[in-house]
Parts: C-alpha cells; structure tokens; sequence
C-alpha cells in the first residue's frame, strides 16, 4: 500500500501450518525499478488464528545499521513509548499507521521523568495512511533529553513504534499499550 492509501501491489501465498516464508524483497509484489523509490506499508491478512513474523530494516545500502521489529497487531487507541532520546548524538523516531478507511485524530505527548508533559500537539491521520518524523519534526524546539517518554492517544486504533537512533544505530521499540 502506497503513501496514498493505494493498493500497489498484492499477493498470495500458501503457508503450511508450522511453516515459515521469507519475503526479502520488494519484486514480491512490485517490478522494481531501481530509480524510483517506493514508500509504503504492508498489510498482511491470514485465514489462520496465530500468524508471527518481523520486519527487518535499515541504511539504505543495508551496510552501516538496521533494526527488526515484530509484526504489529492489533490496533490500539492508546501507546506509551518508555524513552526520549533526543541530543546531539541520538534522535527518536515516531511511526504511526492508520489502517482505518477513516480519519483519525491523535495526541502526541511527550513527558519528562517526572511525569510532566514537556510538548504535546494534536496530528489528524487520513484513512490508510501512514506518517513517520522524527519528535524534532514534531516538536522542534524539543530540548534535550535522555529520560522521559512519550505517548500517543487516539480517537481509534492505530498501529505505531517508535526508533531510536544515531549516525551509525537504530533501534525499533514496539509501543505498550496502555489499559
């Protein structure tokens, strides 16, 4: 799915029960041509009750740095990420997916240690679509900071995760949900 909310590109695959199937490159669904870079998510459906995997990713010349992450599951209204790392050597990622046909609102909040917000701000999330900043890009007067955590509420469920990094790392962080 594209970063329009668009289908690209689809595909089925048998999986026997106790199986395992690698998908290690994008001309799974899509002729690749190597000028033209393609954004987007995946969207995975099973007619079976458990379904796992991960998601590996990086640099772009899959050489210096890459991070892997669950699949994400269900949706949530609500996720607490437990760490800011924002200064001159790191940077904290926010994705967020909204894999409704619908609009949805939520509140990004970002806490110091104590339990104090430090920034908020409202972002409304087409049907389908996806976005990813840095809490900079959020927030750029963000001060520094290697304690505290931030969190994002919605109005329906989302799938998020968070990343943290620097010039040569990255880490991928699965958000908690929050009861």
């Amino acid at each position: 799915i594209d970063n329009n909310g668009v289908v690209i590109g689809s595909r089925t695959q048998a999986l026997a029960a106790g199986g395992k199937f690698q998908l290690a490159a994008q001309n799974f669904f899509l002729t690749p041509n190597p000028q033209l870079l393609t954004e987007g998510y995946l969207e995975i459906t099973s007619d079976a009750a458990n379904l796992g995997g991960s998601v590996v990713f990086g640099d772009a010349a899959r050489s210096a740095y890459s991070a892997a992450l669950p699949l994400l599951g269900k949706p949530q209204t609500s996720a607490i990420f437990s760490q800011v790392a924002k200064n001159s050597t790191y940077y904290t990622g926010l994705a967020v997916l909204n894999p409704s046909e619908a609009s949805a609102t939520f509140v990004l909040d970002v806490l110091d240690k104590a339990g104090t917000t430090v920034a908020t701000r409202s972002v409304t999330l087409q049907g389908k679509r996806r976005t990813s900043r840095l809490l900079t890009d959020h927030f750029p007067a963000l001060p520094d900071m290697t304690t505290g955590y931030f969190r994002i509420t919605s109005d329906q469920g989302l799938l998020s995760f968070a990343l943290f990094g620097t010039s040569s790392a990255l880490s991928a962080i699965p958000p908690q949900a929050v009861p």
